[in-house]
């Protein structure tokens, strides 16, 4: 790979971020505006349950096709294809099973208007899990513009769809068509996009075998993902639980800017993986090593910016944007969980390391451990200390994951997840 590929590929990679970031933003503002915490609360639930429920509609061959085409690139058409074609039935079910669960989902959260959105996001995950298989296919490959165009297009269409039920004033729980809409433009255009890939390569077919091997390791894979998303997730719905939307709208807004932080961790993963996939085959720990220094020395200045930034504009912002608004009483969870959740956040484009080492097992029991410990600490804080009790349940939480990740990789695979300062070359 060229140096100036990689220019190429990281600009198309953190433009694709900004737009995700500046459509996010713009998409709770608008909901906000339109309908207050109580629809932010609503939106932000659709989402963790619509996120959540894609993994079931792609099965973890995400993760297998990706790890495949990154070291037999040769075989990117065939794998693809049997991805894709194995990934059909678990769509269909999965988008079957939302359909059936919204009311008991809306219930267990006392909010009618979410099931109301399930409903309308059912469409979406019937293309959902396929467009990941898609776009993960183009990030083994190192197509890293067409992966950032697909990424960049998802969230315009969102935030183009909730700008149109605000200004129609339709209802909050008609957001949910925002993501239908999204999945099937997104799966548009990478039926034009994947042409050219699927036709790369010597070999092109479909293989029974391949598919049964692939869907083995989706499934050990599938835990690790699925739990993944939970933890980013599970204050917000466990807050669901315990509090009113109007709560959860507080809550979420902060929790999104924070998501953000996590999405710049995962632009930095996708830019990094196929090669961190490469060295983990060869065991080189020097390369690894010096790899995570080079990161580290761009993650945690950012990340002081970053708390100072959240620290002296958000209440101010917020007046601003939307005048007098319940969203200020954000700033202390906001605060938390930037402060707290730093650590992970800093080693966080590593996370997949032992997935992508071969482990999807252990990679998937490190995420169960991490949800547990997540969702225990969110039960036991909720309820007295409400959206603060979260925020620090979420941070301590964070500070375990990273912990164990160091832990169970230098375990499993011998690397140690550190940076050697003294060696990296600047």
């Amino acid at each position: 790979m060229t140096k100036n590929k990689i220019a190429i590929d990281t600009v198309w990679s953190y433009a694709a971020f900004a737009v995700m970031a500046v459509s996010g933003l713009t998409i709770n503002i608008l909901v906000g505006a339109a309908f207050g915490a109580t629809g932010l609360g609503v939106f932000g639930q659709a989402m963790a349950i619509f996120v959540i429920a894609g993994h079931g509609s792609a099965a973890g061959l995400h993760n297998a096709v990706f790890r495949a085409i990154a070291l037999t690139p040769e075989s990117a058409g065939g794998l693809l294809a049997t991805a894709q074609v194995a990934a059909l039935p678990f769509a269909f079910g999965t988008a079957v099973l939302a359909l059936l669960c919204a009311p008991a989902i809306g219930q267990a959260l006392d909010s009618p208007a979410t099931a109301a959105a399930i409903l309308w996001m059912v469409p979406g995950l019937l293309f959902f899990g396929l467009n990941k298989i898609g776009l993960a296919a183009l990030n083994g490959a190192s197509l890293m513009r067409r992966h950032a165009a697909g990424q960049m297009l998802r969230y315009l269409v969102i935030a183009f769809a909730v700008a149109a039920v605000t200004a129609f004033d339709d209802g909050p729980e008609r957001l949910g068509a925002a993501f239908s809409l999204a999945e099937i433009a997104v799966s548009l255009y990478l039926v034009a996009t994947m042409l050219p890939l699927w036709r790369s390569g010597t070999d092109r077919r479909l293989s029974l075998q391949r598919a049964i091997e692939m869907l083995q390791f989706g499934w050990r894979s599938l835990g690790a993902s699925l739990m993944a998303d939970i933890n980013l997730r599970v204050d917000t719905l466990m807050l669901g639980l315990f509090m009113s939307d109007r709560e959860v709208g507080i809550y979420a807004f902060a929790a999104m800017l924070v998501e953000g932080l996590g999405n710049v961790a995962l632009v930095s993963r996708n830019l990094v993986n196929p090669y961190f996939t490469r060295l983990l085959a060869t065991a080189d720990s020097t390369a690894i090593r010096r790899l995570v220094a080079q990161v580290q020395m761009v993650a945690w200045p950012f990340l002081l910016l970053v708390f100072i930034a959240a620290w002296q504009l958000y209440q101010p912002a917020v007046r601003l944007v939307m005048g007098a608004s319940d969203l200020e009483q954000g700033l202390a969870a906001l605060l938390i969980l930037i402060a707290m959740m730093a650590p992970y956040f800093a080693f966080s484009t590593f996370e997949e390391a032992l997935m992508l080492a071969g482990h999807a097992g252990t990679q998937s029991l490190y995420q169960v451990a991490v949800t547990i410990a997540n969702v225990g600490l969110n039960l036991l804080l909720i309820p007295p200390f409400g959206i603060e009790g979260a925020a620090v349940a979420t941070g301590l939480a964070s500070l375990f994951a990273c912990l164990l990740l160091l832990v169970t990789v230098r375990y499993r695979t011998g690397h140690l997840l550190l940076p050697v300062i003294s060696k990296l070359r600047l």
